[in-house]
């Protein structure tokens, strides 16, 4: 249990970017507009843009909209010819 509470620890504390820093005062943010405006359904944006700064992760998650490369076929030069008109 020791161990996973470390890791956690490491994954909240290391990596901050940008992105990472805007969703966390995004998220707070709107969780407090939604408050002061008493629309609690709002709130769960807040949270949501919270929850991914916490675990730095996107819409798709943890690198869940990368390219595969392990299937790319290897492409072939082709030579171009240049074309003169009369």
């Amino acid at each position: 249990m020791k161990k996973y509470i470390e890791q956690y620890k490491l994954a909240l504390t290391s990596g901050w970017n940008f992105m990472r820093v805007f969703r966390l005062i995004l998220g707070l943010l709107v969780l407090i507009q939604s408050f002061f405006i008493g629309d609690y359904l709002f709130s769960a944006f807040g949270v949501f843009f919270i929850f991914q700064a916490l675990t730095n992760t996107g819409c798709c998650g943890a690198s869940g909209c990368s390219i595969d490369y392990s299937n790319e076929k290897e492409t072939k030069a082709t030579a171009l010819e240049k074309v003169r008109s009369n």
